[in-house]
């Protein structure tokens, strides 16, 4: 992100920093040699965007690494917003380095990052929503999709509303004193409260007590269409939160030194 940010902003290729250390966060001590698959992937966005830049007479109007706001509470930073006003069109380009999780383009986060540029605008310029064309594009270079690594989906403002709309219940659920908790894969991925939490606990009861019954049904070869499907659309929860025991075992032998059979030794990974 901070090597699209600086191309973008010098209005230079990508490989001008090949070997360059660059800093990848605020923090000085976060940094990363810029290399060669850096540079190919990262020239790739910076084409996408020049082609996006050029595709009208009118030239867009270019924000990079831009905070916006959707509430107090509900924020994030845009990687590229491309905004031509005469147009009437808006894209919000989001760059996925990693390779993990596949993200649709019509992910609610990029769907935020909209209407939070809208809102940085909507009261200074006379802006004709109905007609706005609202564009929120994911690029992961170094995943693998059906659709290929780069996926875009238009929006309508009203159906953006309505996805705000439902944005700010769900904030207003989450902010009282006996919030609803509704464990799932993402909601939880970064949670400090998961290893203690009795919904997410429940659900992994229930989840491992069906793979269990799936898996004794029929031999894995033999298994059905459905239980397949279950298998392995609930594989990464299944084993996320079964790692999550062991963290916080982990951590108790560390404090409190050998229970239940188990203790910490100290070793050394080999790759």
């Amino acid at each position: 992100h901070k090597l699209l940010e600086l191309c973008l902003t010098e209005g230079v290729r990508a490989g001008t920093y090949l070997g360059h250390e660059i800093m990848t966060f605020e923090d000085p001590s976060f940094q990363t040699i810029v290399d060669e698959d850096m540079v190919d992937h990262i020239q790739k966005a910076l084409d996408y965007i020049a082609d996006r830049i050029g595709e009208f007479d009118e030239e867009p109007v270019v924000y990079s690494e831009m905070r916006v706001h959707v509430s107090d509470v509900v924020h994030g930073t845009g990687d590229v917003f491309l905004w031509w006003p005469v147009n009437a069109r808006i894209e919000c380009y989001d760059l996925k380095y990693g390779r993990g999780k596949m993200v649709e383009a019509d992910h609610l986060q990029q769907a935020i990052y909209l209407i939070g540029f809208v809102n940085e605008f909507v009261d200074d310029v006379d802006l004709d929503l109905d007609k706005l064309e609202l564009i929120a594009t994911v690029h992961q270079p170094r995943g693998h999709h059906a659709d290929g690594p780069i996926r875009s989906h238009t929006y309508t403002w009203d159906k953006l509303m309505a996805l705000a709309f439902d944005v700010e219940m769900a904030v207003e659920l989450a902010e009282r004193p006996n919030a609803p908790r509704v464990p799932g894969e993402e909601q939880c991925l970064w949670c400090p409260g998961k290893a203690t939490c009795p919904e997410r606990t429940a659900k992994a009861v229930e989840l491992t007590r069906q793979a269990f019954d799936v898996m004794q049904s029929s031999p894995p070869g033999t298994l059905a269409d459905d239980d397949v499907v279950f298998l392995l659309e609930n594989r990464d929860e299944i084993v996320d939160i079964l790692n999550t025991v062991a963290d916080a075992h982990l951590q108790r032998v560390l404090v409190e030194g050998p229970s239940l059979g188990w203790k910490a030794i100290e070793g050394r990974s080999q790759r």
